[in-house]
């Protein structure tokens, strides 16, 4: 019986850890999965709203040129670009993977 009672008390004790556990994970999740698919879009827009295209050729700081997703791996040397130029107005643009 008091095997029980304690089980159950360090049941109680324990599960708001627990949930505070798995929202933290949720959360962590949910900025994951937007930003997947924020950085899978098409194109993305400025500051100052200037739609512009993330599939295309982009130079690397390596000095490589390759075709494709503007924040996808160089191919060469396998960094990721942290941000682009904007083509109307060369605001910087933040790649969506980064805070």
């Amino acid at each position: 019986m008091w095997k029980l009672l304690l089980r159950a008390l360090l049941y109680a004790c324990a599960s708001p850890f627990f949930l505070a556990f798995a929202l933290v994970r949720f959360v962590r999740n949910a900025r994951t999965t937007y930003r997947g698919l924020r950085a899978s879009d098409d194109s993305i827009d400025c500051p100052v709203g200037h739609p512009n295209k993330l599939f295309g050729r982009w130079h690397c700081a390596c000095g490589a040129t390759y075709l494709g997703q503007a924040f996808a791996p160089c191919p060469v040397c396998k960094t990721v670009a942290g941000l682009i130029s904007c083509s109307v107005c060369s605001l910087t643009i933040q790649s969506a993977w980064r805070d």
